[in-house]
């Protein structure tokens, strides 16, 4: 995908070294545009080292954590509105209930 702009980098190392610097970062790009594409910030890039290449991964990953847990955060409100929602619905259904029951008892007390 993009293996054409490693080439001008590889030219003057040999195979093995390039490898081991190209791998990396285009295992990370291609992680990025997944995760980009699907929206699953769940899914992390494979950290291979700890060294200058590996630092970067490391660093994507813990903003994707971020982006997790900013995401919870968000839907936590959201949720508790939905429950709140669902209880206001069942209290007006009640209400109306009760209110369909005085109607039919202060109708039969009428006839009597």
């Amino acid at each position: 995908m993009h293996a054409g702009r490693w080439v001008e980098v590889d030219a003057g190392l040999s195979p093995g070294i390039a490898k081991l610097i190209s791998s990396p970062i285009l295992n990370l790009v291609e992680t990025a545009g997944s995760i980009s594409a699907q929206q699953n910030f769940e899914k992390h890039a494979v950290k291979q080292s700890g060294d200058e290449l590996g630092n970067p991964i490391g660093s994507f990953n813990e903003m994707l954590s971020q982006v997790q847990r900013r995401d919870r955060a968000l839907s936590r409100p959201g949720d508790r509105l939905l429950a709140t929602n669902a209880r206001l619905a069942e209290a007006k259904e009640s209400a109306e209930s009760a209110e369909d029951a005085r109607r039919a008892r202060s109708q039969f007390l009428a006839k009597l």
